[in-house]
This record gives C-alpha cells, sequence and structure tokens, in this order.
C-alpha cells in the first residue's frame, strides 16, 4: 500500500471516528446528514474564495498581521444584495397559490461531507455561522437573495420561514456567475397543529409559562441555524398548561417541555403527520437547576462561552446547551435529579469540564485556561532574520511521522512590527503536539520541527530555516506540436488522484511539498520556482484540452529539474440537455465518470459533474479524452431520489480520437 492511499485509509477512518464524536457531542441520537471544507459565509464585500482540489500559491501577506479567519465569531447576517449580479429569487404562495408575504428568506452554504470535520471544531469553539444573505417576501410574495461574488465549487440552501406556514428548505441550489436563478413559485405548505397540557405529575396542576420546544430531529447537527429556530419551534402555555403551535412541519420531531421548578421532559423521534392529530401531553416532575459562572484564571468573567450539561446516568437523556452571560454567569433549569457533566468551550481558551456536578448545585465555578502559545523565528541559511512571512497551523502524528491539516485555522500573515526580538508569538494553541507551515517571498515553503504545547509551561521556541529550494521547468504543446498558451499547470502531491473521494478530502490530506499553480505564456512555458525539495505530480488543464498529469517528478535543492515538451490532447467536449416529464429542468445534476477498467492496469479514474441550467443545458467543464465513459442525471434535494434517478439515466458511452463534441440528452420522469 502506497502513502497515498495509507493516508486516504487514515482520513476514511477519522471521517468514521468523527462522525461518532459527533454524534456523542450532541446526545449519539443523530447521524450527521451527508451532502458536498465548507469555510465561513462572506461578508458583504467577500473576497472571491477558491477552493480547488489543491491549495494555492500561498506568499506573504500585507503590513496587517492577520489571524486565523476562522478563529473569529461570526454572528451577524449580510444584507439581500438584491442589487448584485447573481443570486436566487422566486416567488412564495401558499396551497392555494396565493402569495405569501412577510416570510423571512435565508441564503446558506449547502452542506459538504468534506467541511464536517471542520464544521465540529467551530461548533465546539462556539462558533455559528450566519446566512449569506437574508431578506422578506414582499406583498406579492416575491424576493431577491444576491451575493456580490459567488464562492467557487458551492452550492447553496434555501430557508423560508414563516408565521402561518411550516418552515421550507431547498438544498443544493447551484448558482451561476452573472445570473439570477428564478425559483419560481415556491408553494410553502400549510402548517401542522400540535397541541397538549403540561402538568405537573403530583397533584396534576397545571403547568402555567412552560416552555414547549420542537425540534427537527435533523436540525440537531446544524451548526448555522436558522435564525429564530435556533432551539426550534417554541411556544409557552397558558393559565391551564396548554399550547398550541399552528406551523410546525411533517415529519420526525423532539418534542421538550419544561418550565421553572419542574424537570425538562422529552419524546424523541415523534412522527408528525398531516392527517393525525398531534397531541402532546406532558406531566413533569419536580425539576432542577444548576448554575454558576465561567472565568479565566484571574477570575475574569467569560461572556458568550458555549456550554453543555449532559446527564451522566443512561436513564435521563438530558443534552441541554447555551451560552454565558455578560457576567459569565450560566444557568439551566428543568433538570431532574442526578449527576451531569458541564463542557464549556470559548474562544482563546482551552476547553472546560466539570463533573459530576449534581442538579441542584447553583454556585459551580468552572475555571478556562488560556490557549498556549509559540514562539517563531525563521531565518534564512546564512542566519539572515526574514521580518515577513504567513504561518499556518500543522498537528504533527509522531507514530506516523506526518504532518496534518487543521480544519478551521487559516493563515496567519506576520510583519516587521510583529516581532520582538525576532520572534513572533503565535496564540490560540489548545496542548497537543503540533508543526508550523512557513512560507516567505523568494524562499521555498518550510516546516518547523514538531513541539509540544501543554498548559501551565512555557512557550516553546521554534527557528525555522528557510532556503531557495528548487525549480521545475518545461513547455505544453497541442497534440500537433504547437505550443499552448494559458495552460493552467499546478503541482500536487506525487500520489494525488483526481477521483470523488481526494475532492472530498483532499484538503484534509496531508502533504509535504509547494502547492502552487500558474498559466503557460504564449510560448507554452512554464516555471516554477521555490520548490520545496520533494516528490512532485504536475497536473494539466485547459478549457480546449483534455486534462493531463505527470508523476515522478524529483526536486532538488539548488537545481531545476526539466520536463521538455508535455503534449495534451485536444479532448472532446462533453454537452446536452436534461428533460424532467418533457420539459427542460434546471437544477439537474449531470455526473459523468470513466467507466471502471476491470484490468485494474489504469492508475486514476476521471470523474466530474455539472448542473444544468434554467434551460435544461450543460456542459462539462472538463474535456473528456479517448475512452469509455458513463453519464447519469438526477433531481437534488432528495439524495434517495437521485440515487434512483441516477441509476435509471445511466448509460455508457464511447469517446474516439479525434472527436471535437460528443452531445448526452437524459429524459427523467416524475413517477
Amino acid at each position: 500500500m502506497n502513502s497515498g492511499m495509507k493516508s486516504l485509509l487514515l482520513v476514511v477512518v477519522l471521517a468514521v471516528v468523527g462522525i461518532g464524536a459527533w454524534a456523542l457531542l450532541n446526545g449519539g441520537s443523530d447521524t450527521p446528514p451527508v451532502g458536498p471544507t465548507v469555510q465561513d459565509p462572506a461578508p458583504v464585500d467577500p473576497p472571491k474564495v477558491n477552493e480547488p482540489a489543491v491549495a494555492p500559491v500561498r506568499q506573504a501577506g500585507p503590513e496587517t498581521p492577520r489571524e486565523d479567519p476562522a478563529r473569529t465569531q461570526i454572528t451577524q447576517p449580510v444584507a439581500s444584495g438584491q442589487d448584485f449580479a447573481q443570486g436566487l429569487r422566486g416567488r412564495l404562495v401558499d396551497e392555494f397559490g396565493r402569495p405569501v408575504a412577510g416570510s423571512d428568506c435565508y441564503l446558506f452554504l449547502g452542506s459538504n461531507p468534506a467541511s464536517m470535520f471542520e464544521d465540529m471544531l467551530l461548533a465546539q469553539k462556539g462558533v455559528i455561522r450566519p446566512p449569506l444573505a437574508a431578506t422578506q417576501s414582499d406583498a406579492t410574495g416575491e424576493f431577491k437573495l444576491g451575493l456580490r461574488e459567488l464562492p467557487e465549487g458551492k452550492v447553496f440552501e434555501l430557508r423560508v420561514v414563516g408565521a402561518a406556514h411550516a418552515d421550507h428548505l431547498q438544498p443544493n441550489v447551484t448558482l451561476f456567475a452573472g445570473k439570477w436563478w428564478d425559483a419560481g413559485d415556491i408553494k410553502l405548505s400549510a402548517g401542522l397543529v400540535v397541541s397538549g397540557r403540561v402538568i405537573a405529575r403530583q397533584g396534576g396542576a397545571p403547568v402555567a409559562g412552560a416552555t414547549v420546544q420542537i425540534k427537527s430531529v435533523n436540525q440537531q447537527l446544524n451548526i448555522g441555524p436558522t435564525p429564530g429556530r435556533e432551539q426550534g419551534i417554541e411556544v409557552q402555555t397558558g393559565q391551564d398548561g396548554s399550547f398550541r403551535i399552528a406551523n410546525a412541519a411533517a415529519g420526525l420531531v423532539n418534542v421538550a417541555a419544561f418550565g421553572p421548578g419542574f424537570a425538562r421532559q422529552e419524546k424523541l423521534a415523534q412522527q408528525l403527520k398531516a392527517e393525525a392529530e398531534n397531541v402532546f401531553d406532558f406531566e413533569l416532575d419536580p425539576g432542577l437547576a444548576i448554575a454558576g459562572v465561567v472565568t479565566d484564571a484571574q477570575g475574569k468573567p467569560i461572556p458568550a462561552a458555549r456550554f453543555q450539561v449532559l446527564a451522566i446516568a443512561p436513564k435521563t437523556p438530558i443534552n441541554v446547551d447555551g451560552r454565558t452571560d455578560r457576567e459569565g454567569r450560566f444557568e439551566v433549569h428543568g433538570l431532574v435529579e442526578g449527576p451531569y457533566q458541564i463542557i464549556v468551550n470559548a474562544e482563546g481558551y482551552t476547553k472546560g469540564e466539570a463533573k459530576p456536578v449534581m442538579a441542584g448545585e447553583l454556585e459551580r465555578h468552572i475555571v478556562l485556561e488560556a490557549q498556549g502559545a509559540v514562539l517563531v523565528k525563521v531565518v534564512a541559511k546564512n542566519g539572515r532574520l526574514i521580518e515577513r512571512y504567513s504561518l499556518w497551523r500543522k498537528s504533527w502524528h509522531e507514530a506516523q511521522d506526518m504532518y496534518g491539516n487543521m480544519m478551521g485555522s487559516g493563515e496567519v500573515r506576520v510583519n516587521p512590527r510583529d516581532l520582538e526580538n525576532g520572534f513572533y508569538r503565535l496564540t490560540g494553541w489548545d496542548p497537543g503536539s503540533f508543526a508550523l507551515e512557513v512560507h516567505a517571498a523568494g524562499y521555498a515553503m518550510a516546516f518547523s520541527k514538531p513541539f509540544k504545547i501543554a498548559v501551565g509551561t512555557p512557550d516553546p521556541e521554534v527557528i525555522v530555516q528557510v532556503s531557495e529550494g528548487g525549480s521545475i521547468v518545461g513547455t505544453v504543446t497541442s497534440d500537433d506540436g504547437t505550443a499552448v498558451a494559458g495552460v493552467q499547470v499546478s503541482t500536487v502531491q506525487n500520489d494525488f488522484e483526481d477521483n470523488p473521494i481526494s475532492k472530498m478530502f483532499g484538503m484534509m490530506m496531508p502533504y509535504k511539498v509547494s502547492l502552487m499553480s500558474l498559466p503557460t505564456d504564449k510560448r507554452g512555458a512554464f516555471k516554477f520556482e521555490k520548490l520545496t525539495p520533494g516528490t512532485y505530480q504536475l497536473r494539466f488543464e485547459h478549457k480546449d484540452h483534455s486534462g493531463h498529469s505527470v508523476r515522478d517528478v524529483i526536486v532538488t535543492e539548488g537545481e531545476a529539474t526539466n520536463l521538455g515538451a508535455v503534449a495534451l490532447q485536444k479532448g472532446t467536449l462533453v454537452l446536452g440537455t436534461v428533460l424532467v416529464d418533457g420539459a427542460p429542468a434546471a437544477q439537474i445534476k449531470v455526473q459523468v465518470s470513466s467507466v471502471p477498467d476491470p484490468t485494474g492496469q489504469r492508475r486514476s479514474m476521471f470523474q466530474t459533474d455539472v448542473v444544468s441550467d434554467e434551460q435544461g443545458r450543460f456542459t462539462l467543464p472538463k474535456r473528456l479524452p479517448p475512452g469509455l465513459y458513463q453519464a447519469s442525471a438526477g433531481r437534488q434535494g432528495n439524495p434517495f431520489l437521485m440515487v434512483v434517478d441516477f441509476q435509471k439515466t445511466k448509460q455508457e458511452f464511447q469517446v474516439g480520437p479525434g472527436v471535437r463534441e460528443h452531445q448526452l440528452q437524459f429524459q427523467i420522469t416524475s413517477q
């Protein structure tokens, strides 16, 4: 098994472990949804986000130092951007086709399997992702949600919340640069009525002012909650202990009731049905509270820290979370008698835990230690101090002798004014083993030696030496020998494979080479300089040619590796249309992949996908080299339905040498 397969296996194992850890963190009752690392939502005027399968060139930054962007808590949504060049628009109507005004409409980034680890990390640190855009439907039911720029390769989801209708979710929406996608009339479902009564178990007296929550089972794992639905739909009981909710949605929900002086009671995985009476009565036992304060080591209160209170006893599966107030205080009501565990996370501090904490304890003091720091000095081979550079955090796995990418951390730019005695103090480390990736203009990327962070110990000093590295030169020609300008040439790990798994976990895969990308000039020439010594793979992409890769390229310190002329095939442009019930259909996912080689001699697999536009048309973003391929099309939104569509529409086709264009057509029936 080569090193790439070992790394991939490790990632897959970590994925399984991560899913289990997420389930445990959220009560263990749900499985995370699978969808396609999502980065934090773009600000009102965002820089263009580009997340290719490999990282872009990283260079030293401007004068202003910038800490990890993912470590900044995000709380505010951006404006709807109705004057932007692209976005999503539509019209809300009720079950009778009448316009629905005043409903809140939100545009979120869609789910992504590769973002799972980062989402878990950010959720534990208390980071909440807001919507990318927000607005309300007008008197005609119309709404517009725009973005200044589109994050490349991302899908989106529309969420609609109203007082008289069930919440609406439209996932897996693909937006196109420079275009507004019209979702047309979006029919909101009539809300289901959920009612019941809350009484005291002892004596049967009604419990007035009790809180009743209805929360979708799938919502348990959402770190980007819909505003106003963070805890689901909430109502309070009246004087007679009764409650009524008129805008619930059909599906599996968890229903909970609690109140001051009464224990929380939950009814898990309840099915709400349109044709049935959805009545839930509660008899509450006397309840206790747990309260306390969260401070730092000097006794200063820590506001907005995220806390979780989890029952230790298996007979009382209570999991309540919240945030501390301005004075660092927290209070949880509705607990049954027994032991609990409190977990606290806050930006800039290590995780705090307290257990067992008995229900009824009201003065628990939890102290969070400040995260650790490392002192970094960067020097050239001659000992000269480097004063401008960028740092990237890396985890260190001693048993595998391997660096790991730390999800949720970003670039830190260092400038001369940030240094003290030549050292930069990089904060925000939890205990563990780590390393640093260093980029300095004019030098090859370098890694520090591993170091350890421990609570209460002095900051470790790390000196990183950078060098000029090696280079790779070459030219790119077409199959007729003419030079090809504008070919995007990228350096990647030698064992990188262009397949769905690599796309899903590519940014999580460890690497020890310089990841760069540049276009060929008018002579078809390219030159990579300042490369970290190692073994590389070069990938070549061009809109009029099929992709190509060259492996086992050795880079040596102080030397130039000449690849000579690399020839690209013209390749075949694949395009077509998708019809649903005979009409052109938008937002249909088309997937094309090479047919598996039964001999096992083919080293890599080709796979790409595209989404149809409003006219049902699509064009693959990559040209195909000669070979045997299979293609499928499916409606997005329901993953099971899409799998069925893929199976029904699957077709094989052959691409021969010299074929300029190949047409595909898909027919999908909604029956």
